[in-house]
């Protein structure tokens, strides 16, 4: 009888045992896995990343090349209005000429 008790009880414990080992080893392989995603993600954190300061490089190109097009735009509005002046003025002078050759 006590044999029995002794052989059931080194199943049991062989059956724990086995059990704990295997669990282990759940856990060793889900680790793995766990780093396998983190690994995976610093990747694609870091190819985002990158993607993203190529954009922010190019959006401000862009918008250097907008200001100076409107800093370009606005002296040439400047020199047009200016020329404009100019041409109104020289059209009153000669005006105000024909005018006085007419009296």
């Amino acid at each position: 009888m006590l044999f029995k008790i002794s052989i059931l009880l080194t199943l049991v414990f062989l059956n724990i045992s086995s059990a704990v080992l295997m669990q282990e080893g759940g856990l060793y392989k889900e680790k793995q896995e766990l780093m396998e995603i983190k690994d995976e993600l610093n990747e694609f954190y870091e190819s985002k990343e990158l993607e993203y300061q190529r954009t922010k490089a190019e959006l401000e190109s862009i918008e250097k090349e907008i200001k100076a097009e409107e800093t370009s735009i606005r002296n040439l509005r400047d020199e047009n209005k200016r020329i404009l002046e100019e041409i109104k003025r020289e059209i009153s002078n000669k005006s105000m000429k024909m005018y006085d050759k007419m009296k």
